[in-house]
């Protein structure tokens, strides 16, 4: 938050003009602006946005979409770009295990601890590897990653790696057949 002095084009009476621009971040990363014709004006409007005595979002800002919302989105496309077998998987790791953790939260309230929160819940569940996997990496990720493109969502609380822990084993290694062993 900041605010700036912007030199404007001299009025047509040849008298300098300029204006006060406050920029900020709301809650979804997103940069606003606003300007002022007096250093007071900008300089209030800049000491209550810092003191957090006005909204967190732009107003007049769309409210934000729910991720139950986004992701009926992306499954309608996908049914409608897949074959049927793979949209029905689709739809029921949507149903059965992304849904339920986060259809009522809006986008720019997901956080990062709560994927991690969440996967370790389906890992702890005693979901196969591989499909707390897919319910993270093909349902759960590509519908944040719609919503980005949409614009819905400035930026995805994903982590840059895959969360969750760890479950490849160690590869173990079988005698040859043909050979004695080894002293």
């Amino acid at each position: 938050m900041s605010v700036t002095i912007r030199v404007l084009a001299p009025a047509v009476t040849g008298e300098p003009r300029c204006h006060f621009l406050v920029q900020w971040r709301d809650s979804h990363a997103i940069q606003h602006g606003r300007t002022f014709t007096t250093w007071q004006e900008a300089a209030e409007f800049d000491a209550a946005i810092k003191a957090g005595k006005l909204p967190r979002d732009a107003p007049g800002r769309r409210a934000a979409v729910t991720f139950g919302t986004a992701a009926a989105r992306w499954l309608a496309t996908k049914q409608a770009s897949k074959r049927p077998s793979t949209a029905d998987l689709y739809a029921t790791e949507l149903r059965t295990h992304v849904l339920p953790a986060f259809a009522s939260m809006p986008l720019p309230d997901i956080t990062r601890r709560d994927v991690q929160e969440w996967v370790n819940t389906l890992a702890a569940s005693g979901l196969a590897p591989a499909t707390v996997r897919h319910a993270y990496r093909a349902v759960f990720k590509s519908v944040l990653n719609d919503a980005i493109d949409d614009g819905l969502l400035a930026r995805s609380p994903c982590p840059p790696r895959d969360p969750g822990p760890d479950h490849h084993r160690p590869a173990t290694r079988l005698p040859a057949r043909n050979h004695p062993p080894q002293p």
